[in-house]
């Protein structure tokens, strides 16, 4: 089936045994419902595809989907991608404060408090959700906790060792050049934020953004990016009207994690300007 997406949320890729590695690539349909597609090999797709046919964020795209079968993933908004979209359909900007963007995004359900998403992606509710969109009262800290280095090791061999043994997926590609992209990130990023009750989470974030700027940033040296991270996500997304596009995992769901979701994506429009306050700047 055809489904026309509206791309909001692309994951840092991690290692698959099956497809080389993957992306978590999430969006809000034309519907205005939640949806999940994979698997996506995003690096290697964008690398070897038109600058018009690559897939980005705020971006409307048709794609041809699949259900997954409930033995496969008993999320419902998990579809399989049968095949991909050959170009971008309408890049949404950021003009006039994020309107459109958030006309689109906001449509779905926001929750304000923590309990309340955790209670309604239990799997024992025939409607149970595993992709949200959460308002988080108050940012406390952002936080980078180094890995252990034999765990960003043992990633770094797995993408490896799928490039070796998949090919064939990607001849006449060049895998050293691949491999370059293929970079495993030494932190796991936190943000540490309170709900509507005023009770505390620390939850992981997998934005593709953040580690990105990480890694652009590191050629300044390694403390000077995890600071250049942190100013931007902690100290300028303070002042911001922040959102969490929150997800799940499979693995989550069957095993019954106590904390299911991690953000996934960020959603940072400019704050309003009250009326007031606006009248205020002009007699000022």
């Amino acid at each position: 089936m055809l489904k026309r997406v509206f791309i909001t949320v692309l994951t840092y890729p991690t290692p698959s045994h099956k497809y080389i590695e993957t992306v978590c690539t999430a969006g809000i349909t034309a519907d205005g419902e939640w949806i999940r597609i994979y698997p996506i090999q995003l690096r290697l797709l964008n690398a070897t595809r038109k600058e018009t046919a690559r897939i980005r964020k705020y971006c409307w795209y048709t794609f041809d989907l699949e259900p997954r079968t409930q033995d496969k993933d008993m999320r419902k908004e998990s579809h399989f991608c049968v095949a991909l979209p050959t170009t971008c359909e309408g890049h949404v900007d950021a003009k006039d404060g994020w309107k459109e963007r958030k006309q689109i995004c906001l449509r779905t359900e926001v929750f304000y408090n923590y309990r309340q998403l955790e209670a309604a992606s239990d799997t024992r509710r025939p409607d149970f959700i595993s992709l949200a969109t959460f308002k988080p009262k108050e940012i406390i800290d952002f936080l980078a906790v180094p890995k252990d280095p034999a765990e960003t090791e043992r990633e770094k061999n797995e993408v490896l060792e799928n490039l070796r043994m998949q090919g064939e997926l990607i001849e006449g590609f060049d895998i050293p050049e691949y491999w370059k992209m293929a970079q495993s990130i030494p932190y796991t990023f936190y943000y540490v934020f309170k709900d509507d009750s005023d009770t505390e989470y620390r939850l992981m974030v997998e934005d593709w953004e953040t580690m990105m700027l990480y890694l652009n940033c590191r050629n300044q040296g390694e403390q000077k990016a995890i600071e250049k991270v942190r100013d931007k996500y902690f100290n300028e997304f303070k002042n911001k009207d922040l959102y969490f596009f929150m997800g799940t995992r499979r693995e989550a769901h069957l095993r019954r994690w106590k904390k299911p979701y991690s953000i996934v994506g960020v959603f940072y429009p400019p704050k309003e300007i009250q009326p007031e306050l606006e009248l205020f700047d002009k007699n000022s």
